[in-house]
């Protein structure tokens, strides 16, 4: 009876025949005790962690690394397989940690031998800034905003010279995308896709059709099992096909 009338995500078989997208990968990042039916909600973390950010780094033989580095290699096969090299990856909601599912994701594609550019669009204090460069001179608002060059914004990561990053200002308000700004963004990555094999997007939770379009060729989205509805990824994976772009599946993940 559950099962009969539940519209969250439950399988892959699902995904593919309601959606019509793969799901490319599981991430269990919760402890054992949150896992536990009914009173396992008590234990479950709740907010970003940064340090979640370089899990693949700091435990990379834990369970969840290994899953990250499965969904790494599905994303990238799908990636080839539509011709997409600018990737953005997107939380259905904002309980999701869809950025440390792409920050994992750019350092394993860097790690394998590839140029990789990991660009932050979500504002606001839990975004990649504050795990990677707090203290930045310039940063995406500046190149988007401001006409610096997006060669002077951009940073390398200490740890992978192959990782760059383009970040924005963790002060900045979500009311910051404007249509102006979001044909700005899609400038300055089509002017940047040739110096990269791959650029990963951190795209804000369920961002608007325009924004998933403009900064992304294909899109991930980032749900969770059981919790997540089928009709919200529906609704994304249509405006994606209106658009013409690549829904190229979904990871679930619960990393927070």
């Amino acid at each position: 009876i559950r099962t009969a009338f539940d519209e969250t995500v439950r399988s892959s078989n699902q995904l593919m025949r309601q959606i019509g997208a793969p799901l490319l990968g599981e991430i269990d990042n919760t402890s054992w005790m949150a896992r536990l039916p009914i009173i396992g909600r008590g234990f479950r973390r709740h907010g970003r962690r940064t340090e979640d950010a370089f899990l693949v780094l700091r435990r990379p033989h834990s369970l969840a690394a290994r899953q990250l580095v499965k969904s790494a290699a599905s994303i990238n096969d799908a990636a080839h397989a539509s011709g997409t090299n600018v990737i953005g990856i997107m939380g259905i909601s904002r309980d999701v940690d869809a950025s440390a599912v792409c920050s994992n994701i750019a350092l394993l594609n860097a790690r394998a031998g590839k140029r990789t550019l990991l660009i932050e669009t979500e504002p606001g204090r839990a975004n990649l800034t504050a795990a990677y460069a707090p203290q930045l001179s310039f940063d995406l608002k500046d190149v988007v905003a401001g006409g610096i060059n997006p060669e002077n914004a951009v940073v390398a990561f200490g740890k992978d010279p192959l990782l760059s990053l383009l970040l924005i200002g963790s002060s900045e308000k979500p009311e910051f995308w404007s249509n102006e700004h979001l044909e700005k963004l899609r400038q300055v990555i089509s002017g940047l896709r040739a110096q990269y094999d791959t650029i990963f997007v951190h795209l804000p939770p369920f961002s608007n059709a325009d924004m998933a379009l403009r900064a992304a060729d294909g899109l991930v989205i980032v749900g969770e099992m059981w919790r997540t509805k089928v009709s919200s990824l529906e609704e994304v994976a249509s405006r994606m096909r209106i658009g013409d772009h690549a829904l190229l599946g979904v990871v679930v993940a619960n990393l927070a």
